[in-house]
């Protein structure tokens, strides 16, 4: 059986790149995290690689959560905003 840690609930207290090496530390095959986007990808990246966990998950921008936003896809006045938290998302990913 392989598991993934989900870095939003687990090792919160630790930055995303120790929060992986955590993780792995842990036994965890894999990570999944909310909302890494203000986080370097280097870090990031150079921490998978470290530990060869596969980030299986990360969610895009959801607004400015602090305002109660949580999802900007179900809101057809924000459609345009939605596509470039998608964007900036996928941008990420290849960069991670």
């Amino acid at each position: 059986m392989k598991s993934s840690a989900n870095l939003g609930f687990l090792f919160t207290e630790l930055s995303l790149p120790e929060g992986i090496r955590a993780a792995a530390g842990a036994g965890f095959d894999a990570v999944e995290c909310h909302f890494p986007l203000d986080m370097e990808t280097d870090a990031v990246s150079t921490a998978l690689q470290e530990t060869g966990l596969s980030m299986l998950g990360l969610n895009a921008g959801s607004g400015e959560r602090k305002k109660g936003d949580f999802s900007l896809a179900a809101l057809p006045d924000r459609a345009q905003e939605a596509r470039a938290a998608i964007a900036r998302t996928v941008d990420y990913v290849v960069a991670t």
